[in-house]
């Protein structure tokens, strides 16, 4: 997990500094030929380097792009599901790792979202997302004892990838005492 993590950031990085990408951006995406580059960039890091996910998403337009190269929509302030959007603009983090768990997918993904351009004042959102597909399989064989349970957990406690998929989504304080989830996620906290 590591590695793909690592490969990704990198992918996240590059992309937030491409001069080309960041032009259209500043420009509010109207150059056409800057936005042909930009797009074609969205489309191959899918394709060439297996990422499910790739997007670009305007501070200066709430445009959000997609992996298919196209306008997906907008954010909004006013929207409750963008707020992982405004809060990231907000937290002067170049890079902001997401774990997302989507129950109707029943898919755990890794988005790395990076702030392109000043980080106090940032352009853009940039990104690749992960599929964790993989790694499931990986996890169902990874049992330390035939009554183990092996687990990927959010900053929340919630369960996003398990061996056994009827967890995924779950919480861990479900299976476990309170004083070892206060335990684990202080540990967690402090890392």
């Amino acid at each position: 997990i590591d590695g793909r993590l690592q490969r990704a950031i990198e992918t996240s990085l590059q992309l937030s500094r491409d001069p080309a990408v960041i032009a259209w951006v500043e420009g509010k995406e109207t150059d056409r030929e800057l936005g042909d580059y930009a797009r074609t960039k969205l489309v191959s890091l899918g394709r060439d380097y297996d990422y499910s996910n790739s997007f670009i998403v305007s501070a200066l337009t709430y445009h959000y792009w997609g992996e298919s190269g196209s306008l997906m929509g907008s954010v909004s302030p006013q929207n409750p599901l963008d707020d992982w959007f405004f809060s990231i603009i907000a937290s002067n983090r170049r890079v902001t790792p997401n774990l997302d768990f989507n129950k109707e997918r029943q898919v755990t993904s890794v988005f790395i979202n990076t702030l392109m351009g000043d980080i106090d004042n940032p352009l853009a959102i940039v990104g690749v997302g992960l599929s964790l597909e993989e790694i499931a399989d990986e996890f169902k064989q990874a049992k330390f004892s035939p009554n183990s349970s092996l687990w990927l957990v959010d900053e929340s406690g919630q369960i996003c990838l398990s061996n056994d998929v009827a967890d995924d989504g779950k919480s861990i304080a479900d299976f476990l005492p309170s004083e070892s989830v206060r335990l684990i996620m202080r540990q967690a906290a402090a890392k």
